[in-house]
């Protein structure tokens, strides 16, 4: 299965992208580089206007609700 994520900001600092508005494709669950002309997408999600990170987990937490100081 081949899939596509456009225009997405992707941030990368393993490989040095920071930023950088780009797409990202994806085959059986490992992100690969851009395939052949011609061969078929299975999906294709416009992630313009979001950040496209591997691995990012928003680490925040509510433990003591919105009423303690």
């Amino acid at each position: 299965m081949l899939t596509r994520l456009t225009g997405g900001t992707v941030y990368d600092p393993a490989h040095g992208v920071n930023g950088k508005i780009m797409d990202i494709y994806i085959r059986d669950g490992r992100i690969i580089a851009k395939p052949q002309t011609g061969e078929r997408l299975d999906q294709e999600y416009n992630c313009a206007g979001k950040v496209v990170m591997a691995g990012a987990i928003d680490m925040h937490t509510h433990i003591g609700g919105g009423k303690v100081n």
